[in-house]
Order: structure tokens, then sequence, then C-alpha cells
């Protein structure tokens, strides 16, 4: 049985094929807008309907419209509420973005997920799989978003892959650079802390922002949420 995956993210919209469980080749990142998802109607003949990951509300929302203006009456299981998850040891309000990573990382071996997306989340997880705590951080865009929030006076900048010097002579430049040196420092901190406290050493690395942690070493899976509802997808 084949299911068209749709993960609704802030900014983009993750689509795969799953088959018998497992994704298919060729998956897609989408914008969030119809002109951009009609670009999946060629996988729609093959499907029994599509399961959606409604991880921003708004993303959701705009993904359920399309769907039901292309194929109304089609079936659209929505994780969480007509697709429940399975209770993998949780704690109420989690992510189900997390969740799902977790069904996907740790089947049958331990692993931590670092989702390197809107937020940077850290998820330990036991075989089974079974969560074992985690840890949240900002992203270089929120915390750039936050210093603007909180200090009006500085510029919002975007935070390059590669840092600039270190030795600023300007404002945009002194962030710039902080952010670029900063936030990956504070993503290996916050994974070295989590395998001492888990004893977990196998780390998985996804999300969009996962190129910019150029020399953190993990194991890269860029679909590993797709993944994972391939797999709820049979359940």
């Amino acid at each position: 049985m084949a299911w068209l995956l749709l993960d609704a993210g802030n900014t983009t919209v993750k689509a795969g094929l799953a088959i018998n469980g497992r994704l298919a080749e060729g998956s897609l990142r989408l914008a969030p807008e119809a002109a951009s998802l009609d670009e999946l109607k060629p996988w729609l003949e093959q499907v029994e309907g599509a399961v959606l990951l409604p991880g921003a509300t708004a993303t959701a929302q705009t993904v359920g419209a399309w769907w039901a203006s292309v194929f109304a009456g089609r079936r659209l299981r929505i994780v969480g509420d007509d697709l429940p998850l399975p209770a993998v040891g949780q704690y109420p309000g989690m992510g189900l973005d997390r969740v799902v990573a977790g069904l996907a990382a740790a089947l049958d071996q331990p692993a931590v997920v670092v989702d390197a997306g809107t937020a940077t989340t850290f998820g330990a997880w036991r075989a089974g799989p079974h969560f074992a705590g985690g840890l949240i951080l900002p992203s270089q865009r929120a915390m750039a978003a936050g210093l603007v929030d909180l200090a009006p006076a500085l510029p919002l900048v975007e935070a390059p892959a590669v840092p600039p010097p270190a030795a600023a002579f300007h404002t945009p430049g002194a962030i710039a650079a902080a952010l670029a040196i900063g936030w990956p420092a504070a993503v290996a901190a916050c994974q070295e802390r989590l395998r001492h406290a888990t004893g977990i050493d196998r780390v998985i690395l996804t999300g969009g922002d996962a190129e910019r942690l150029r020399g953190f070493s993990a194991e890269r899976r860029p679909f590993l949420i797709l993944e994972g509802l391939a797999r709820l997808a049979e359940w």
C-alpha cells in the first residue's frame, strides 16, 4: 500500500512516498503554497491517500485546503488526530515531529536525533523506540530574531553558513560572526551533555539547517521525519 507523506513545517513542506512502510526515493522540499504543491499531482494516482504531519498550523491548513481542492473525498490522515502516535515515553505537549523522528531513528538501536530546523531539537531515544530526554535550542535565525526583538536598534542579520572573521569592525558583521560561530558550538555542547546524561553515542542529524553544521559528526538523514511517517502509516 502506498501513501503520500506530507511534513508541514514552518517554512517548507517535505513530501515523499511510503510504500509498504518504507520511504521511497525522490522526496521533495516544497514551498507551502498551492502552486508548489501541484508538483505532487503525478504521485497521487498511485497512493491510497495522504498522511499529514501538522508541524506548523498555518502550513498544515494550506496543505489541507490544497488536498481538499485537488482530491476531495480522498483520505487525509492527520497525525495526532485520526492517526494517533504510539506511546513511546513522550511527555504531554511534546512536538509531534520529534516523536515521529524517533520512530525512524531508534527502532533497532539507540540514537540521538538532532533536528536543525526553526528550533534545534535534541531527542535521545533508546531502542524500541523509547524517549530518554532531550533539549531544545533556538536556531541561528531564531537567535537573530530574538536579539532584534529585545534590542530593536540592532539590525536583523542572516547568519552565514561559514563564519566570517571574528574581529568585526561593524555591527552586522559582529552579529553574523557570533551567530555563525556560537550556534554550532552550542549545538556541539548540547549534544555532548546529552551524551553524558544518556550514554547514547549514535547521532542522527536532520533538518533544513543541517548543512550549517559541517564539522558535526553525525549520520545525516535529511528526510528522517518522512521515514518515521512511512512507518506510522502502516501502524
